[in-house]
Formats: C-alpha cells, structure tokens, sequence
C-alpha cells in the first residue's frame, strides 16, 4: 500500500521542482547575476571619491544588488504556473497553500543566497574588504535576510498574479513593507565590513531575527487567503 506523502516530502517535492527549472533554463538566473553584477560595479563607480566615506556607504550597494536582483526572481517564481494553469492542479494534490507557501519561499531563498555567494566576494574585491570571520558573520545576515525576503515576496508575488504591470505593482507594495529589514540589513553590514564593536551587531542579529519571525509568521498565515481569492 503506498503511504501517504509527509509536509516535508511535499515542501520538498515543489522546492526541487523549481530548482530544476531554473537550473535547466538558466534564463533567470544568469539575468539577475548579470543584474546584480552590474549594480556592483556601477556603486563601485560612483563612490570611486568618497574616499573613507567608501566604507560606510558600500553596504548600501551590496543590498541594492540584493533587493532588486532578488525581485527580478519573485515576479517570476509564480509566473509559470498562472501561464500553464498548473497552481489549480497544485492546490487540488495533496499540497495545501501552507505547502505551496514554504515550497516557494524555500526555493526564492536558496535562489537568492546562491546569487548572494557569488556576488558576495566580488563585492569585497570591488571594494577592497578583506574576507574575515566578518564575512561569515555577514553571510548569516544576509541567509536571515534572505528568509524574511522571500517570505514577503512570495506572498504579494501571489497577490498581484494576473494583474496588468505587476512588476511596478509588486515593488510598491513589497518595498515599503520591507524598509525595516533592509534597514536593519545595512546597518549590521556597516558594523561587520569597519569592523566595528560586535555587541551593536548583536543587537541588530537579534532584531532581524524578531523581524523574520513576524514576517515569515504573517506571510503564511496570509498566504491561505490569498490563495483562496485567486
């Protein structure tokens, strides 16, 4: 007798379902990489004078390659689906919104992390930071950051499907939401990247945390609704 499928075989399931299509197109991808690269070397430009200003105002850079690269992979993550009519056929197995929710989020975050881990040491080159046990430290921050992200991007991506330019949409909505984890964000980086005291970066770990806890809480109580109105 086959045994019925587990909450973790499902998230599972759909992860892996749409990391092999991103890993088989590329498309994607290589756009935002491209995408992310691109802001790099642009802020590396335009702060070529700041002298020791650089420092201080790097971190900036770095999560506006992470913001707007990251939105380029959450207008598209549900795209497939609504263009194939494949989120009914999805929500009628034995995956529920709650399974879809993670299954998404999951695979945004790892998505974006991956990216992150490529760009991440040639920001430091850019901008001649030297890799440290800092930069480990700002990894996480940027895996937690990643998580409440996601979290909110899968929710509205959700929400605005089937709407005429849901891409300035989704920005609207989602950026303003988001401008306390961004914030907390950047402020850890200029602590860990001028190696400053690790007692205020404490404070800042222990805020993002709060923060992705909330939003990863509101996102998937609020991703049942917002299934059930599409």
């Amino acid at each position: 007798m086959n045994r019925a499928p587990t909450n973790m075989s499902i998230i599972l399931s759909l992860i892996r379902k749409d990391l092999i299509v991103e890993y088989r197109s590329k498309q994607v991808f290589v756009t935002t990489l491209f995408f992310g690269l691109l802001v790099l070397v642009v802020g590396n430009f335009s702060l070529s004078n700041a002298g020791e200003m650089t420092a201080t105002h790097a971190p900036g850079v770095l999560w506006i390659s992470f913001l707007f690269s990251g939105l380029l992979f959450l207008n598209h993550i549900l795209q497939s689906e609504k263009e194939e009519n494949t989120l009914s056929a999805i929500l009628i197995s034995p995956a529920t919104p709650g399974h879809l929710f993670l299954g998404k989020m999951l695979a945004a975050a790892i998505f974006l992390i991956s990216l992150e881990i490529i760009l991440l040491p040639i920001f430091h080159f850019l901008f001649n930071f030297s890799l440290s046990i800092n930069t480990l430290w700002l990894l996480l921050v940027i895996v937690l950051t990643a998580f409440g992200y996601c979290s909110l991007g899968v929710l509205f991506s959700t929400m605005s499907l089937g709407l005429k330019n849901r891409e300035i949409i989704l920005s609207v909505i989602l950026f303003p939401i988001l401008l306390p984890l961004l914030v907390i964000a950047v402020k850890s980086s200029i602590i860990l990247l001028n190696g400053l005291k690790m007692g205020q970066f404490f404070f800042w770990l222990k805020m993002l945390v709060c923060f992705n806890v909330i939003f990863v809480f509101v996102s998937y109580w609020g991703y049942f609704w917002i299934v059930e109105e599409i």
